[in-house]
């Protein structure tokens, strides 16, 4: 999707550090059918795309600096209790989870 104009002005960019424990995956990701909980979306990314073994290289070499995550806030929250929801690195926020 590209994005211009008026509509470029009204993206609101941060760069913050959020617990992992606020950040969840995304029941609704086009990789995969909508499911209802994060258990289950977990057990497909496991099975689908490789996460196992993605832990394992995050455990050995980290994650890339370059590498960011897309989260949007979960409008069902706020201020200090607010929660993310993961649009962008599913598959990463899946192996840190397992990795905690």
């Amino acid at each position: 999707m590209c994005v211009g104009g008026d509509q470029m002005s009204k993206i609101k960019r941060i760069e913050q550090l959020i617990p992992l424990d606020r950040i969840f995956l995304h029941h609704e990701n086009p990789r995969h059918e909508p499911y209802e909980t994060q258990a289950q979306v977990i057990e497909w990314l496991c099975s689908n795309e490789e996460v196992p073994q993605l832990a394992r290289d995050i455990t050995q070499h980290g994650l890339s600096p370059l590498d960011r995550f897309g989260v949007v806030r979960d409008h069902d929250t706020d201020g200090d209790d607010a929660t993310y929801i993961a649009a962008e690195g599913n598959r990463r926020v899946c192996a840190l989870k397992l990795l905690t």
